[in-house]
């Protein structure tokens, strides 16, 4: 074999080995490409979904303020006919407290009632003992238990 045919064996050798080594690099490249438009599909199912998400969220949220602010307004009106009621409640108590008041003061006899005036008046004891002819005792005693 001449020299030649050596070198030309050698070349074509390596033209084999960069003819094999360029369709697997360019195998690879397209498989690579390939799972790029796998992948990128897939990263726009994903980001469809997650639009979609997002719009759900927005739509949830905006339900969820409105039925917030459904019950603060519910909460608010309560609260108002809490406070209605328990003024009127506070004025019934009132009512009440004079009226246990009216029935647990002692019903003054005839002859003490003119003694009581006459008591808010500002008189001493002895010039309303005088004046209503009741013992002064007896007047110390009906002025001490009105007290």
């Amino acid at each position: 074999m001449d020299s030649w045919t050596v070198t030309h064996i050698a070349v074509d050798f390596f033209l084999a080995g960069a003819a094999l080594y360029c369709f697997l690099a360019l195998r690879k490249e397209m498989a690579g490409r390939a799972e790029s438009g796998k992948r990128l599909a897939e990263l726009r199912e994903l980001d469809a979904s997650l639009r979609q998400l997002l719009k759900d969220a927005g739509e949830t949220s905006n339900k969820i303020g409105r039925e917030i602010e459904r019950k603060r307004s519910l909460a608010t009106e309560i609260f108002a006919t809490l406070e209605k009621e328990k003024a009127s409640l506070i004025q019934l108590i009132r009512e009440l407290n004079a009226e246990k008041e009216k029935i647990a003061a002692p019903v003054p006899d005839d002859k003490y009632s003119e003694a009581f005036k006459l008591a808010q008046t500002g008189l001493s004891a002895e010039e309303i003992a005088r004046r209503t002819k009741i013992p002064l005792g007896e007047i110390e005693l009906a002025l001490s238990l009105r007290k």
